[in-house]
């Protein structure tokens, strides 16, 4: 079974019809549909239900879908890291990363290794940790810095790095809080607070560990929880409330004139980090230069 036969069959169901896909492959029609036939014959199954209108995966056809493409994307993979040990400079770092994350890696961690390594290509995903371990799996990236209130799965490699402590991030012309070094939570009663939706769980059980319910029913009251970092910026920003989020976030993304971060003086209010791999990954050349560096950087 070779690549070039599974590389036009994943080409087929992405294209929806042997036509569309024949164009796009600058193959004729009936040589991609003896393929197909070939591809069939030598698994003894039916891959797709033909009809008039559109393409119907079988079961098999299915799973040699997925499986198909987890092939090509290794295979891209060997490519690339063969021509990065080639040349120790340049290569290419197929990286996820969690929203929240993003900004500090992109505006701290990458530059400066860049400049080391200016010949450096990013293949950056932006993703949840449920969707990050997806892509991990799929070979679509090799690291992934993710933030997590469980413990990754046991078929990862997890490095443990420092936990980003969640701070109040407010707009001064809107809230005023007294003296200069970290908040006490009782400093926030009253005040509506926006939250990222993969901290939520956390915050909610770190408010609840501390305060009794009498007690909790004054807290800061999560009024809105939002995916998309811009959403807790503005919320804090228009003076709506204030919104609590990885210290780090704010430091990449949400500096201002007006807007101001204060961590708060509870431990427990902290986002634990991790940079995961794939069990038995062996970076090469410039990629392993980058992830003992993204390892150094994030663990101390």
């Amino acid at each position: 079974m070779e690549t070039e036969v599974l590389r036009n069959y994943v080409e087929i169901i992405d294209c929806g019809s042997i036509t569309a896909a024949a164009k796009k492959l600058y193959i004729a029609q009936p040589a991609l549909s003896l393929q197909l036939k070939g591809l069939e014959k030598e698994l003894g199954a039916t891959l797709l239900i033909r009809s008039a209108h559109k393409l119907e995966l079988t079961d098999t056809g299915r799973m040699l879908y997925k499986k198909a493409k987890s092939i090509l994307s290794v295979e891209s993979s060997i490519r690339r890291e063969a021509a990065d040990i080639a040349n120790s400079a340049g290569g290419i770092v197929r990286l996820c990363s969690d929203p929240l994350l993003t900004g500090d890696i992109c505006t701290r961690l990458m530059p400066e290794f860049k400049r080391h390594y200016p010949n450096i290509v990013y293949e950056l995903y932006e993703a949840p940790y449920s969707e990050a371990m997806i892509l991990l799996s799929e070979c679509t990236a090799d690291i992934a810095v993710v933030s997590s209130a469980v413990r990754p799965h046991s078929d990862m490699n997890a490095v443990k790095c420092t936990d980003d402590r969640i701070a109040a991030v407010y707009d001064k012309r809107f809230f005023s809080f007294g003296g200069s070094g970290e908040l006490e939570l009782q400093e926030l009663f009253g005040i509506p607070a926006a939250v990222p939706k993969s901290c939520e769980k956390l915050i909610s059980d770190a408010l609840y560990r501390r305060y009794d319910k009498k007690k909790y029913r004054q807290m800061p009251m999560i009024s809105c929880t939002a995916s998309d970092i811009s959403t807790l910026f503005g919320w804090a920003g228009s003076g709506l409330g204030i919104s609590l989020m990885p210290l780090s976030a704010y430091r990449s993304c949400g500096r201002t004139q007006t807007l101001s971060a204060r961590t708060l003086n509870d431990p427990s209010f902290a986002v634990e980090r991790y940079i995961l791999t794939r069990q038995g990954t062996a970076f090469h050349g410039t990629e392993n230069k980058f992830y003992d560096f993204l390892c150094a950087a994030m663990t101390h």
